[in-house]
């Protein structure tokens, strides 16, 4: 699977699959706090791939949905990559970025 991006208003979402593992990248903002999340999701069926830290001290979890042609994130104690007004931004609706054409 090649890159696909997902945007949203303030955030964007950007997946690499490779077999069970999706490889995310999720950036959002609230004015000028920003979350930046990376890691390697696992595929736990054919629409969601749920991420845990490797690090057992992180309790930051994500769940990706891919259903309805829409990526759907939810988040739980990601406070830690969020600056202080953006926790809780990287959840929610992305959709396909459309390209541009001139």
């Amino acid at each position: 699977m090649s890159v696909a991006s997902t945007i949203r208003k303030n955030g964007v979402v950007e997946v690499k699959q490779s077999g069970k593992v999706l490889n995310f990248s999720i950036n959002s903002s609230v004015g000028e706090h920003v979350c930046n999340l990376e890691g390697a999701a696992l595929m736990i069926d054919a629409k969601r791939a749920a991420y845990t830290s490797e690090d057992k001290t992180d309790t930051c979890t994500a769940v990706l949905n891919f259903a309805g042609g829409v990526l759907k994130v939810t988040t739980k104690d990601c406070e830690g990559v969020c600056g202080m007004n953006a926790a809780g931004s990287m959840d929610g609706t992305y959709r396909k970025k459309v390209s541009k054409r001139k």
